[in-house]
C-alpha cells in the first residue's frame, strides 16, 4: 500500500513520541476496516518492545519493518502534535543541488564562444549570483506554496477526523434536545395535576371541616335535648314518688281507722287470726311517657297503689 502524495513528504521522517520512544513513519494513509487516517511507524531501539504488527494489517502490507514486530499504527491526529516543521522537511528534499548552477554557467560561456559577433539585440549579462538568488527565491516561494498546502491538508485530515464526532455530538445533542423538550412537557403536566390536586385537597378539607362543626353542632344539640328530658323525666320521677308517698300514707290511715269495726265481737280470743286481706287495687293514672313502677315490691309493670302485697299497719314507707 503505498502513501498518498499529498503526505509523501513525511516518510523516512524521524518523530519521537511520548511513551512510546524513537520512531520513523514509514506511511501515512488509510488502513483498511479502519475510519480516519492513520501513520504507520517502524519504532526504534528500545521503543521497538511497544511494537504491535511488521507493517501490515488484516493481511494487507503498508510498510517494511527493520525488526520483525517493531511496526505500530497511529492515528494522524495523536501524531500531528509531535511532527518536525513541514519547512524543515521541505528544505531536506528541495535543498539546491550546486550542480544547476555550474551547468548553467557553462552554457552561458559555450553560447558566448559559439557566437562572438555581436548583435542588434543586447542580451543582459545574468552573473551566477543572480541566478543563485533567484533560484533561493523560488525555493522560499516554494517551500511557502507548500507549508499552506500541508497546512490546509492537515486541516483537511483533522476536519474529516473531526467529522464523525461532530456528527455524533450533533446527534446526541439533537436526542438531549428532544428529551429535555419531553421532560419539560412532562413536568408541566406534573405541575398542572399538582396544581389540581391541591386545588381539591383543599376543597375536601373544607367539606371535612364543615361535617365535623355539623356533627359536633348537632351531637351538642341532641345532648342538649337528652339533658333536658332527662331533668323532665327527672321532675316527673320526683312528683310521682310524692304522690305515691301520700297515697300510701293515706291508705294506711283509712285501714288503721276501719280495722277496729271490722273484726267480730263473738268472735273468740283464742281463734287464730285471720291472713290480712288484701285491700282492692286502687288505680292512678301512670305519668305520660313513664313506665310503672311499684315501690313496695320493687317491680314494674305496676304502681304501688296497685301492689297485690298488703303493707302492715302502722308501717311507714319511704320512697327513694
Amino acid at each position: 500500500m503505498q502513501t498518498p502524495p499529498q503526505h509523501s513528504h513525511l516518510l523516512g521522517t524521524p518523530i519521537t513520541l511520548p511513551t512510546i520512544g524513537h520512531a520513523t513513519i514509514k506511511y501515512v494513509g488509510p488502513v483498511a476496516a479502519k475510519n480516519g487516517l492513520f501513520v504507520g511507524l517502524d519504532l526504534l531501539g528500545p521503543a521497538a518492545r511497544n511494537g504491535r504488527n511488521d507493517g501490515s494489517y488484516n493481511g494487507t502490507r503498508y510498510f517494511t519493518t527493520a525488526q520483525p514486530s517493531s511496526g505500530l499504527f497511529l492515528q494522524y491526529a495523536r501524531v500531528a502534535p509531535h511532527l518536525p516543521p513541514r519547512e524543515n522537511v521541505l528544505s531536506r528534499d528541495n535543498a539546491i543541488d550546486p550542480t544547476v548552477v555550474i551547468d548553467a554557467t557553462l552554457l552561458k560561456e559555450s553560447t558566448l564562444l559559439k557566437d562572438p559577433t555581436p548583435s542588434n539585440h543586447t542580451v543582459p549579462f545574468t552573473p551566477v549570483e543572480s541566478v543563485a538568488t533567484l533560484q533561493a527565491t523560488i525555493t522560499k516561494q516554494q517551500q511557502q506554496i507548500a507549508k499552506y498546502k500541508s497546512l490546509l491538508d492537515d486541516q483537511r485530515i483533522v476536519l474529516e477526523d473531526l467529522k464523525p464526532i461532530i456528527d455524533n455530538y450533533e446527534t446526541t445533542v439533537q436526542s438531549l434536545n428532544e428529551s429535555l423538550a419531553s421532560k419539560d412537557r412532562e413536568i408541566a403536566s406534573l405541575n398542572s395535576k399538582l396544581s389540581h390536586f391541591e386545588t381539591e385537597h383543599e376543597q375536601l378539607l373544607a367539606v371535612v371541616q364543615q361535617l365535623h362543626q355539623q356533627t359536633k353542632s348537632d351531637k351538642n344539640s341532641q345532648f342538649q335535648k337528652d339533658r333536658e328530658q332527662w331533668e323532665k323525666e327527672k321532675q316527673d320521677w320526683a312528683r310521682e314518688k310524692e304522690q305515691l308517698q301520700l297515697q300510701l300514707q293515706s291508705q294506711s290511715q283509712s285501714q288503721s281507722q276501719s280495722q277496729p269495726q271490722s273484726q267480730p265481737q263473738s268472735q273468740p280470743q283464742s281463734q287464730p287470726q285471720s291472713q290480712p286481706q288484701s285491700q282492692p287495687p286502687l288505680h292512678f293514672e301512670e305519668a305520660p311517657g313513664r313506665r310503672s313502677w311499684c315501690g313496695i315490691c320493687e317491680k314494674e309493670g305496676h304502681s304501688s297503689a296497685d301492689c297485690p302485697v298488703e303493707l302492715p299497719l302502722g308501717n311507714n314507707i319511704e320512697m327513694y
